[in-house]
């Protein structure tokens, strides 16, 4: 995970050249309180029940709209992201482009990838799931949706103090 992190790092870099900031390094620092807190939260929803495909199900739409909703107000307040959002940022913004939409390609290329990978070294699907093809297809297009939520971007925009002078 590291390494893959490591690309979408220096992918920025090359995309921003002089433009590439030193406070981008904390996104090295975030995944790191990150990794930490998905295993916490692994752990803890560990004591859920899972065991009929209804939970699942909920579980997951759970999951996928909070990821979309943490990945959208994150950037919506141009806080620290992750080097993976990040680097679609860079990319949405360099050339233009619809920040959900550059995510959906970038999460499919990497669940596709995994699933490459996993069938080479495992002759199975590991740790792939419906759940991770969900996810990869609906994060970005949520997202995009939350952009047209005017009363939320207001909220969020009250709340970080956006169009106040002092």
């Amino acid at each position: 995970m590291w390494i893959l992190l490591g690309l979408f790092f220096v992918g920025q870099i090359i995309i921003l050249k002089k433009d590439f900031s030193l406070f981008q390094l904390l996104q090295l620092a975030a995944s790191l309180v990150y990794g930490s807190l998905v295993d916490l939260t692994t752990y803890i929803l560990s004591y859920l029940p899972h065991d009929s495909l209804w939970l699942k199900v909920i579980y997951c739409a759970l999951g996928v709209i909070t990821l979309a909703l943490g990945v959208f107000t994150m950037v919506r307040i141009n806080f620290i992201l992750l080097p993976q959002d990040a680097i679609v940022y860079v990319i949405s913004k360099k050339y233009n482009k619809e920040y959900g939409r550059i995510k959906i390609g970038l999460d499919s290329m990497l669940t596709a990838i995994a699933i490459v990978g996993s069938w080479l070294l495992y002759k199975r699907l590991v740790h792939l799931g419906i759940g991770t093809i969900i996810s990869a297809l609906l994060v970005g297009k949520i997202i995009s949706k939350l952009k047209e939520l005017k009363g939320l971007n207001d909220f969020i925009g009250r709340v970080i103090g956006e169009g106040q002078t002092v």
